[in-house]
């Protein structure tokens, strides 16, 4: 039963993998993580069916496997050694450089900031939001549905100021999303390789329209991309597709569509 249930795990991940386009770089791999584990399961529990059963080479190449699974552990553990260290990225060195020139609220990047550990980093003294630069806006990141819990309401009080950004000054791109969401800041300072943009005023109303105005301007590109795409496959089946735009705006002013 165990074996079943792994082995289907791994078809299901694998195939919602492909199907939902997450298979286009490398950095997509740590969605897979899962089948990693699931693996040694499924190993593990077939060699514990078969192992009375089978044969000494069956044996031998079980306990092979194991020990490569071990093995590829220890190494990949070693190899991102990094990511254990508790000054990941310099994190701590950037929430003493925020304290002593009292910068306790603002927004950064995810990674080359390390924005969601300046708050352990400075024992909750620092509280900063990872944004995203999207179509040209910063907005919250949301793959992990911290628009709700990181940009609720009291999430940045108004009468916090003044308030950050943090990005990568290897970056240009941040600065012009940056600059297009909440305007010229008051000073900028800088921290290593960093960027570090002071503002004088609260930031999470003019988040709040950006993000608003991504959205519509996603919405737009979605449903250009859609009535594409719609074209493009009509013009292979070498068949009208004035039905089928027709019926995607239906859907699109029933709200059913997107």
């Amino acid at each position: 039963m165990l074996l079943a249930f792994s082995g289907l795990s791994i078809g299901i991940i694998a195939t919602a993998f492909v199907l939902t386009n997450f298979a286009h770089g490398i950095w997509a791999s740590r969605f897979l993580v899962n089948v990693f584990y699931l693996a040694i399961v499924a190993l593990v529990t077939f060699g514990a069916v078969r192992w009375f059963a089978g044969s000494n080479l069956t044996k031998l190449l079980l306990l092979i496997t194991l020990i490569g699974y071990v093995m590829f552990g220890f190494a990949a553990i070693d190899h991102a050694n990094w990511r254990y260290t508790s000054n990941w990225a310099g994190t701590h060195s950037l929430a003493k450089w925020f304290v002593t020139h009292n910068l306790y609220h603002g927004y950064g990047q995810y990674f080359e900031a390390g924005a969601p550990l300046l708050d352990i980093a400075s024992n909750e003294r620092i509280t900063a939001r990872p944004l995203s630069c999207n179509t040209g806006y910063l907005i919250p990141r949301l793959s992990s549905g911290d628009d709700q819990f990181w940009f609720g309401a009291a999430a940045l009080p108004s009468s916090q100021t003044p308030q950050f950004v943090v990005f990568a000054q290897a970056d240009p791109k941040w600065a012009r999303c940056t600059i297009k969401s909440f305007g010229n800041p008051a000073m900028k300072l800088k921290h290593g390789a960093l960027d570090i943009w002071v503002y004088r005023h609260d930031l999470s109303q003019p988040l709040i329209m950006a993000h608003d105005d991504f959205k519509h301007k996603w919405m737009l590109m979605n449903i250009a991309n859609n009535r594409k795409a719609i074209t493009k496959v009509g013009t292979t089946l070498g068949i009208s597709s004035g039905w089928a735009q027709n019926a995607y705006t239906w859907l699109l002013k029933k709200g059913i569509a997107q």
